[in-house]
């Protein structure tokens, strides 16, 4: 199983990264690291998570991770993370997006890392800064 990330969760991931990096970029670096991990994971089971409580039937689950959930939807050979967001925080249905990009992350390398703007060393050219 595959999984891909939409363009919406990778600006979340960035926008976690900023906020955290501005009192411990270091923390930033692990927290956003983990969630990739995590989410790469979903490869390998991708029943893990729970269905998402606000869209019960809407075929949506979400992973918990700290105190951020990733958002995702399982299809027969491809898990799509939709978005990453704090755990306090309820998913409205118009914050989803569809038909976007996605990068991929396949389950025999969740370390692989993206560039997020991020200071740790594990990272590829994030697919919106290259030409």
């Amino acid at each position: 199983m595959t999984v891909t990330w939409t363009e919406q969760a990778w600006e979340r991931l960035l926008e976690i990264d900023r906020f955290v990096a501005r009192n411990d970029p270091r923390a930033a670096a692990r927290l956003v690291d983990t969630l990739i991990d995590r989410g790469g994971a979903l490869a390998e089971c991708p029943e893990r998570g729970r269905r998402l409580p606000e869209l019960p039937e809407g075929g949506l689950r979400e992973l918990i991770v700290d105190n951020h959930r990733i958002v995702y939807r399982r299809g027969p050979k491809v898990v799509e993370v939709l978005t990453v967001l704090e755990g306090h925080r309820l998913l409205r249905p118009d914050e989803l997006t569809t038909g976007e990009w996605c990068r991929q992350l396949d389950g025999s390398a969740p370390n692989s890392g993206v560039h997020l703007g991020v200071r740790h060393p594990r990272t590829v050219e994030h697919p919106s800064d290259s030409s």
